[in-house]
Order: C-alpha cells, then structure tokens, then sequence
C-alpha cells in the first residue's frame, strides 16, 4: 500500500526558496565581480551537493508491502527498511536535529526525539508525525493518512 506524504507547509515552501536564492546570489555575485570569484565559485561547490543530499531525502510517498517499509524521495530516491511490527501515532515530536535537514524540503535526516530516542526522519510537515520501528532503529514518518499507514503495518505492537 503507497500512502502519499503530507504537502509541504507554506512556511517550508518558502523557506526551501530562501535556500534556492543563496547559490544563485554566489553564482551571480561570483560572475559579477571577478575578484571574489574563487572563494564564491568554491561555496557554490561545496554547497551545491548538500542541497542535493537534502532533496533527495525529501519524502514524497511511503509504502508497506509485506514486512517492508519503503520511503519514496524526490529525485527518484527510494529508502527500504524491514519492519519490526511496531508503529505509533502520534509520535514524539522531532526535538534535536543530528545530522540532517530542517526546513529545507522538509525534516530528514537523524533526530533526537522528545523522548530522547535517535530516529531517522523522513517527514514533509511536522505534524500528524508517525513513528515506525525498522531493523535500523525507529523512523519517522508525515503521511497523509496515519491510520491507512498504520493498518498496513504487519501484526505487532501499535499505539
């Protein structure tokens, strides 16, 4: 079963715009101004495939088949994880990000959560968040429909 993730929220939308002006601004400043051009050029490097990274964990689509979870990611990513038959709704809320994206094309990465759990996090809109429990340790997810994914998860504990 595909369960689409929630739309990005106005607020994450814009913020994602904001982060698509910088490499522009150092691209065109960099080419405006011959002087500074290496130092601008080299942060449009570096930063360019960061940028990439994170919307590629962008969560677009979740899918339970059988004993396995797979998020679906922009890009033409696809992340698969075995499931362990547990999954809550709601989930702790995302507290500290560890390594990872917040606001641009969403949540992703590793968090901490409220309850002081590492997670992995592929979520479009910090609200309505699920918490599913994979071979790799507990995911969090922001699907549209939380009680559809919830009844696709295989026998095991659900809260």
């Amino acid at each position: 079963m595909r369960i689409p993730a929630r739309p990005l929220s106005a607020g994450m939308k814009a913020s994602t715009a904001f982060v698509f002006l910088v490499p522009v601004a150092l691209l065109a400043t960099a080419l405006a101004q011959p002087s500074v051009s290496a130092t601008l050029l080299g942060s449009t490097v570096v930063l360019a495939p960061v940028l990439a990274w994170a919307i590629r964990q962008s969560p677009l689509a979740y899918e339970v088949r059988g004993g396995t979870l797979t998020v679906h990611t922009r890009l033409g990513g696809a992340y698969a994880y075995r499931l362990d038959g547990t999954f809550r709704s709601p989930a702790p809320g995302l507290r500290l990000r560890l390594f990872g994206s917040s606001g641009f094309y969403g949540h992703t990465g590793w968090f901490l959560d409220a309850e002081g759990r590492r997670v992995r996090a592929f979520v479009s809109r910090a609200e309505d968040l699920v918490s599913i429990g994979t071979n790799r340790g507990p995911i969090v997810l922001s699907p549209q429909s939380p009680a559809e994914l919830g009844g696709a998860v295989p026998a095991g504990t659900v809260r």
